[in-house]
């Protein structure tokens, strides 16, 4: 009978020397974790604006590297990720820590919030929904918030700024899994988000 023999190497993830209680939890950072938070950090100190840029394989604790300055300091962040699987997942992930205030927003969700909520106006639930501290959405929405006249038409006073302008991290999740129409998207995003927040934005890819 043939076989195939293989070697698999292990490949350890490096820990950092940083342990903090934060949110209830006892964290003791891996060195990619604390040396994006220390970036972040960084950048808020010194008034910069920053991409980070975040490779470490998958399982090695990106969720905490994303949203570790929201977890220790409350800055406001939107997550971006490809799947609408991805962005339960990430809630399932966030909501586990003390008082962490994050909402979804994905098209069947925004149906959902109107319904219960008796709203027939779109960009009023937007609006409602993006203003928890972490909003876990898909670029679909961001898109038409950004470029199309999609949700604009309801109101003679939207503003981008007033929905966008508020999270001051923004989070691009597994970008290596998103099509090329979606990537066409996030760049362009990205583009619009440096220009609504001219200081204090910080953006990872992951």
């Amino acid at each position: 009978m043939d076989y195939i023999e293989m070697l698999l190497n292990e490949r350890k993830i490096k820990k950092g020397t940083r342990e903090e209680i934060i949110r209830g939890r006892n964290i003791k950072f891996y060195q990619h974790q604390e040396d994006t938070l220390k970036e972040i950090e960084e950048a808020f100190k010194n008034n910069e604006q920053i991409v980070i840029f975040n490779t470490s394989p998958t399982g090695a604790g990106k969720t905490l590297s994303a949203y570790s300055a929201y977890l220790k300091y409350g800055y406001k962040t939107i997550g971006v990720y490809s799947t609408n699987e991805l962005i339960k997942d990430q809630y399932k992930a966030l909501s586990g820590f003390e008082e962490s205030k994050v909402e979804l927003v994905f098209s069947d969700k925004v149906d959902e919030f109107m319904l219960e909520n008796h709203l027939n106006n779109r960009l009023k639930a937007l609006d409602i929904l993006f203003s928890q501290e972490v909003v876990l959405t898909n670029p679909d929405i961001l898109y038409y918030l950004t470029f199309t006249d999609y949700y604009r038409a309801v109101t003679e006073n939207y503003d981008l700024t007033h929905l966008l302008g508020r999270y001051r991290i923004w989070v691009f999740d597994e970008f290596h899994l998103y099509d090329e129409k979606q990537k066409a998207e996030i760049t362009s995003i990205i583009y619009q988000a440096y220009k609504l927040r001219q200081k204090h934005l910080i953006q990872l890819l992951l």
